[in-house]
């Protein structure tokens, strides 16, 4: 199961900025060491392991092209409505779940 989260970029920034803030005014330097740790954790998991729900969506189309049309449409649409703004990125994400959570029910011979 996937535990990743939709942040807002601007309260990393704001979360990361305090916390090198911390770091600089710390005496203490266990609490120091454990607030860089942190800082580490952050950078890692946002710079390595980025990938935006549009390349997502994009890669799962390509996926599905030729083995199942109705959900390479479904995410089209789905495509489509995110990068036009009609839809919200964490209602993107909740209908992109769905429709590949639904996907190994929705067999049909092509």
């Amino acid at each position: 199961m996937n535990n990743k989260i939709l942040l807002n970029k601007d309260l990393l920034d704001k979360i990361t900025s305090e916390l090198k803030e911390l770091k600089t005014i710390c005496r203490d330097e266990k609490m120091a060491k454990k607030i860089e740790d942190l800082l580490n954790n952050i950078v890692d998991e946002t710079t390595n392991k980025t990938v935006s729900l549009e390349e997502l969506i994009r890669e799962k189309m390509k996926e599905t092209k030729l083995v199942n049309p109705d959900l390479n449409a479904s995410l089209y649409l789905l495509y489509r409505n995110l990068v036009n703004g009609k839809i919200t990125q964490e209602d993107a994400l909740r209908r992109f779940e769905a429709y590949v959570r639904m996907e190994g029910y929705d067999k049909k011979i092509y």
